[in-house]
């Protein structure tokens, strides 16, 4: 029988090896850890976006009345601009989750579920202010929007 002898040398070496892979796991799991919190981070910015722009249209009483109008097809030009810059101001933060979808941080079902399939989008105004705007996006996130905005905007309020 062959005996192996243990040189100090050899016992670092396999303490070192051991150390190196120890290392490397707890390399991955901060890894992994770090990325879960970018994406809880990313969602909790979007959701406040989100909140901030319903919270716009509950305390905004020119903008309410301007909602109101498009439903009734009665808007004055000040409030069809209002809502121009009101539904590209909205576009911006879909872009925002487009881009957070393009870098991998979320899923594009997720970017979806965080706001954009709410009640503001499903206005047939946001349709006519996205066929005016949309030649100023890029060919992907127009995509985006026709994929997965667009289908929740109702033929009426």
């Amino acid at each position: 029988m062959k005996r192996v002898e243990w040189s100090w040398k050899g016992i670092a070496e396999f303490v070192g090896t051991l150390g190196v892979i120890g290392s490397l796991i707890f390399v991955a799991f901060q890894i992994q850890q770090n990325t879960r919190a970018i994406e809880s981070g990313t969602i909790e910015s979007i959701l406040g976006h989100s909140y901030d722009a319903a919270v716009l249209a509950v305390e905004n009483a020119d903008l309410r009345a301007a909602l109101t109008a498009s439903c009734e097809n009665e808007l004055t030009a000040d409030q069809r601009m209002m809502l121009t810059v009101y539904y590209q101001a909205l576009l911006r933060l879909q872009l925002n989750r487009f881009f957070q979808v393009q870098l991998g941080i979320i899923d594009e079902e997720t970017a979806l579920g965080l706001g954009a399939r709410s009640t503001p989008y499903g206005r047939p105004i946001f349709a006519e202010v996205w066929e005016a705007a949309k030649d100023e996006y890029s060919p992907e996130f127009q995509e985006f929007i026709e994929r997965g905005v667009l289908p929740v905007v109702g033929t009426t309020c």
